[in-house]
C-alpha cells in the first residue's frame, strides 16, 4: 500500500507560508506570481503534496493573516481552473479530491467501493502535527447542536460494516499510521459520546475499532478510548479475557444496535475478526 494513501500534508511547504506571511506588500504580488507558477508546475505534475496545498493547508495554515488568505485563494482557484483534467486525473488516482468531499453520500459511498475502507482512515500532516483520521473529522465528533452523527458519520459506519475484515494493513497501521494518529484527546475536548444510543452509538464503536484493536495490545490507548464510552472498555477488556465476554456479548444485545452491526462486534469480541490485518 502506497504511503500517500495514508497520509498528505503541509509538511514541505512551510518555507513558502514563511515568504508569503513575511513579504512586504510591494513584494507579495511577485511573490504571488512565483508561487502560481511554482505550484501550477507541480500540480500539473500531479504531486500529491502541492494538490494539498493548492486544496487545504495554503489557506489553513495563513492564521491571522486574512489579507494574505484571500490573496492565497484567488491564487488556488486559478490554479484549479488551469489545470482542471490534471487534477481530475489525479483523483482518479488518489482518494484525496473524494475524502474533502465525502459530506456528500454519494462521494463517501464511491470514495469506499474505489479505494477501501483504509481510505477512511487517511489523515493529513502539517508542519504543526497531524490531523485525527478522516473519519474522525467528518463533522459529528464535533459540538453540535444536535445530538446525532450527520449522516456521513453513520454512513461510513454502514460501509465499513459491509466491508470485509481486515480493513487497514496491519504492517502500515503499526509502522506508519497508529504512531501518529492514536492520540484520541482532541475528541474527549469536543464533546461528550457517553449519552449515545442506537445508531449513533453503533457508529462510534464501528469506526473506533481500528483503536480497540489497538487498545488490547497497549494499555496507554486503553485508557484514552475508554474515555469517549463505558462501554469502549468493556469490549476492550472483553477481547482481552474470555472471561469477560458474557457480559460484553449481553451489553451488545440490550443496546439494540442495528443486528448487523451487532453481529461484527460479538465476532469483535470473541477475536473471530481483526480489523487490522
Amino acid at each position: 500500500m502506497d504511503k500517500s494513501l495514508l497520509q498528505i500534508g503541509g509538511l514541505l511547504d512551510e518555507p513558502m507560508q514563511i515568504i508569503i506571511k513575511n513579504s512586504s506588500p510591494s513584494n507579495l504580488p511577485t511573490v504571488l506570481v512565483a508561487l502560481e507558477d511554482s505550484l501550477g508546475r507541480l500540480v500539473n505534475a500531479g504531486n500529491d503534496f502541492a494538490m494539498s496545498v493548492v486544496y487545504r493547508t495554503l489557506r489553513w495554515t495563513m492564521g491571522d493573516y486574512e489579507d494574505r488568505r484571500v490573496e492565497v485563494e484567488k491564487v488556488s482557484g486559478e490554479i484549479r481552473e488551469a489545470h482542471a483534467e490534471q487534477i481530475a486525473q489525479w483523483g482518479k488516482r488518489q482518494p484525496w479530491l473524494l475524502l474533502w468531499q465525502a459530506h456528500d453520500p454519494a462521494k463517501l459511498r464511491e470514495l469506499v467501493t474505489r479505494f477501501g475502507p483504509q481510505a477512511l482512515y487517511l489523515y493529513e500532516a502539517f508542519v504543526m502535527g497531524v490531523t485525527l483520521p478522516a473519519v474522525l473529522n467528518f463533522g459529528g465528533f464535533d459540538e453540535t447542536k444536535d445530538d446525532r452523527f450527520p449522516e456521513s458519520v453513520r454512513l461510513s459506519s454502514e460501509l465499513l460494516v459491509d466491508t470485509p475484515a481486515p480493513w487497514l494493513p496491519a504492517e502500515r497501521w503499526w509502522a506508519d499510521y497508529k504512531p501518529k494518529t492514536v492520540d484520541l484527546s482532541p475528541l474527549v475536548v469536543r464533546r461528550s459520546f457517553k449519552l449515545l444510543n442506537g445508531d449513533d452509538l453503533a457508529a462510534l464503536i464501528v469506526i473506533c475499532l481500528p483503536y480497540l484493536e489497538t487498545a488490547v495490545r497497549e494499555d496507554a490507548v486503553a485508557s484514552a478510548v475508554a474515555e469517549l464510552h463505558p462501554l469502549l472498555a468493556e469490549l476492550i477488556a472483553a477481547r482481552k479475557s474470555p472471561g469477560e465476554r458474557g457480559s460484553a456479548l449481553r451489553t451488545l444485545a440490550e443496546e439494540q444496535l442495528p443486528k448487523k452491526t451487532e453481529k461484527l462486534l460479538a465476532s469483535w469480541v470473541r477475536n473471530e475478526t481483526s480489523v487490522i490485518g
